[in-house]
């Protein structure tokens, strides 16, 4: 799995934000939306699908490339606030259809759903962007990347967009999925015994961040 962590200077400014412990919920979520779309942005650079096609432009005919929006990208939403971080993101993806699934994890490791709304099958040429918004353990994102796989789409048109990750679930992804290109934030140093990044997200009450 290679991980990138986008050098701009608006992800940094969002992060720190989202990391005050102490924020009010609206600008967390802000912050939260705002890192979305622009980690969206950058792992879309190379990733769109586009067509080109000759224009009339004002002063003679110009080559244009437009978004091939007959190839949509598919939108697998992990958990509460996954659908918080992809609210700006319309603008960049206009032809796109998104999956919720939501996931426990029990203490022996073990996944099951709680929500599943994946599609029966994914297309071999289509691409997929998987959202979760802290990867602390790898079992969760691992459950839902084969079972996106099993529905037919490939390891190399899988990515994933997350804002905070650990780097024990890092390491055993990576060994799984070499293929997938992972895009967050910032890459955290710890995980407590109960499973929490450090430093992570500061103040972050999923339920009330979903609901505003």
């Amino acid at each position: 799995m290679t991980i990138l962590v986008p050098p701009h200077p608006l992800i940094k400014h969002y992060l720190a934000v989202a990391r005050l412990e102490m924020a009010p919920s609206l600008m967390t979520k802000t912050a939260i939306t705002e890192l979305g779309r622009i980690l969206m942005y950058e792992l879309l650079r190379d990733w769109l699908p586009t067509a080109a096609q000759e224009i009339q432009a004002t002063h003679a005919v110009a080559e244009a490339e437009f978004i091939d929006n007959s190839k949509p990208i598919q939108i697998i939403a992990m958990g509460r606030v996954a659908p918080v971080m992809l609210e700006q993101t319309g603008t960049l993806l206009p032809s796109s259809q998104t999956y919720h699934v939501g996931l426990d994890i029990s203490t022996e490791g073990s996944t099951d759903y709680y929500l599943n709304t994946l599609p029966e099958k994914i297309l071999p040429e289509e691409k997929v962007v998987v959202v979760v918004p802290e990867i602390a353990s790898h079992e969760a994102l691992d459950r839902v990347i084969k079972d996106t796989i099993s529905k037919g789409a490939q390891k190399e048109n899988i990515r994933v967009l997350s804002l905070v990750v650990a780097p024990p679930a890092l390491a055993k992804l990576g060994l799984s999925y070499p293929e997938i290109r992972l895009y967050c934030a910032m890459i955290d140093p710890e995980v407590t015994d109960d499973g929490r990044i450090v430093p992570g997200l500061g103040n972050l009450h999923y339920e009330r961040l979903a609901a505003e």
